[in-house]
Formats: structure tokens, C-alpha cells, sequence
């Protein structure tokens, strides 16, 4: 009888896994005799969040790029798979916006001592930054 020369594999039970990582469950079945982290534990980082223009996002498979956010991913054609978009999800590189966001588009927030640029004004990238969308205000005696 097979039960009396076979044992299974074993579960996960209390296996620890490290930083950045979630349990799958203490009832999973390891593949093999030992088990492992890719057995047992979970990447809490999405795997898309890697990708930072829409056309590398959408080319990647099951990712998809949140234009308000202008950060790509895990999702379907309808949406991310958690958290949300408020605007402009594209699935296929047929969806990504043509061009470079804008400041107003990215929410790009200048610090103090600086004063925004018209929201209309094109970044140099597909990620704004502060000489794209801010310019110093000027000291007094300048």
C-alpha cells in the first residue's frame, strides 16, 4: 500500500515568511519534501510597479498603466486587481496617451520658494519633475 512507503509533502504550517512577503496559508502543500519561500510566501510588491512608462507597462503581461497615477499595475482589461484608478487605465500600448504627461495631469506638487508653471506646460519625461513644472521665485535685491 502507498501509505506505507510514501509520506506527502508536507504544509507550510508555520512557516515564517521574510519582509515584503505574505503567507499563502498555513494548508499549503510544499512541492517538494522541504518547503520553500516560493511555496509558502507571497510578494507584497506588485510586480508591474517596475515599469515606468505606459508603452514597457502594457507590454508586460497582465499589467496595465493608471494614467492619473502615471504607475503601472497588476490588473485586467476593466482595472487594477487592487487598489483603484481614477483615470485613464490603458491595457494595450494602443490606449497610452501620445507623449509626455503635464504638470497639471501628474499633480506635480512644487515645494516652497517655488512657483507652478502652467498646468498645460509638457514634461521632459514621462515622469514630471520639479524643473518641468516649477520655476524659483525671485529674491528680493535680485
Amino acid at each position: 500500500v502507498q501509505s506505507d512507503c510514501c509520506t506527502a509533502n508536507p504544509t507550510c504550517g508555520a512557516y515564517t515568511c521574510p519582509s515584503g512577503y505574505t503567507s499563502k496559508g498555513s494548508s499549503t502543500v510544499c512541492a517538494s519534501a522541504t518547503c520553500s519561500q516560493s511555496d509558502c510566501c507571497t510578494s507584497t510588491t506588485d510586480p508591474c510597479s517596475s515599469y515606468a512608462s505606459c508603452s514597457s507597462c502594457t507590454a508586460a503581461s497582465s499589467c496595465g498603466w493608471c494614467g492619473s497615477s502615471l504607475t503601472c499595475k497588476t490588473g485586467t482589461s476593466s482595472g487594477p486587481s487592487s487598489g483603484t484608478c481614477a483615470s485613464g487605465w490603458a491595457w494595450v500600448s494602443s490606449s497610452c496617451p501620445s507623449g509626455n504627461p503635464t504638470c497639471g495631469s501628474s499633480s506635480y506638487a512644487c515645494p516652497s520658494g517655488y512657483s507652478s508653471k502652467a498646468s498645460s506646460t509638457v514634461c521632459a519625461s514621462t515622469t514630471c519633475v520639479q524643473s518641468d513644472c516649477c520655476t524659483a521665485n525671485p529674491t528680493c535685491g535680485a
